[in-house]
Formats: structure tokens, sequence, C-alpha cells
């Protein structure tokens, strides 16, 4: 099983927070909260759908408090796979370093490999060279830097739309 976890706990509300999708309201508000005429209405029912086969754990509470604990009671014996999507942007700079500081630090027991999707200079570990220019906005790049007794080898993986139009893949 995934742990998953929240950047910060959200206010309490009538939908559960955060969402449980085998509750039908649950999974209905974030069918809610896609943007019309996007094209992703689709892509998001199946990922509900396959997100209800196999739920994730999902543990509440900040990135950068919860991470420790998460990365120590993980299964020594694998490599640890950190995925941030368009989130790692909205923490500040000091809670950045302290993020990869934290993958330094659990390097040193086993392999962690960080896969990002984010805005352009967000990962600094990363060299991007120019961004493809396809006419429809931003690219975003996505990257993977693995974490290891040696220190950090970091790899640019691609460039994608941000809500998954087009993906240019560069590894």
């Amino acid at each position: 099983m995934c742990p998953a976890f929240l950047r910060s706990p959200p206010e309490s509300g009538s939908i559960g927070d955060p969402p449980d999708l085998r509750n039908p309201d649950d999974a209905r508000w974030q069918l809610a909260c896609v943007w019309p005429d996007t094209g992703r209405l689709s892509r998001t029912k199946q990922a509900i759908a396959f997100a209800q086969r196999d739920l994730p754990v999902v543990v509440e509470g900040d990135a950068l408090a919860v991470l420790p604990e998460l990365l120590r009671g993980l299964d020594p014996g694998g490599v640890v796979c950190v995925v941030t999507t368009w989130v790692f942007a909205y923490f500040l700079l000091d809670e950045r370093k302290r993020f990869v500081e934290m993958l330094l630090e659990g390097a040193k027991h086993r392999p962690i490999v960080w896969v990002a999707g984010e805005g352009a200079g967000i990962v600094d570990l990363v060299e991007t060279g120019d961004l493809p220019d396809y006419h429809d906005g931003e690219s975003n790049v996505l990257t993977a830097v693995l974490f290891d007794a040696t220190g950090t080898h970091p790899t640019l993986l691609g460039f994608a739309q941000p809500h998954g139009m087009w993906l240019d893949w560069r590894a």
C-alpha cells in the first residue's frame, strides 16, 4: 500500500477531510471540482474508479511534519518513491530546503527516488534547458531525483502540459 498525505489539514466541512472515495457524496464532490470544458472529467472518473478499487492509506497532516516518520515506517527492503505533482511550488523556500534535507537523511538508510511534476525552476536540482513551446500554455517539468548514500542523481524526464493534454518525454 502507498501512503499519501495532505500539505496541511483542511478546514472541516460536509465533505470528508480528506475525501473518502468510498462515500458517493465525496466522490461526486471530487467530480464537481473538475473545471468545465477541459476534457478532464472522464480522466477524473477513471482515477476515482481506480482509487476506489485500491484505496491509498491517507495520512492527514503537514507534509514536512509527517514525512520523516512515514519514511522510517516503510519496509526497509525496497526503494522509496516520493511523488509531488504541482504542489512543491506551494512550499516556502526554506520548506523546500527542509524537504530535500529529509530525503537526503532518509537516503542514508536506503535509496529514495523523488518524482516531481512542477513548474519550471521549482525543482532546482535538475537542469531543464529550454522549455518546449506548444502554444497552448506553459510547460511543466517532470523530473526524477535519486537520493542514495553517494548523494543526489537528478534526471530530466520530460515536459507536460499542466492538465495532461500533452507529454514530451525526454528520458
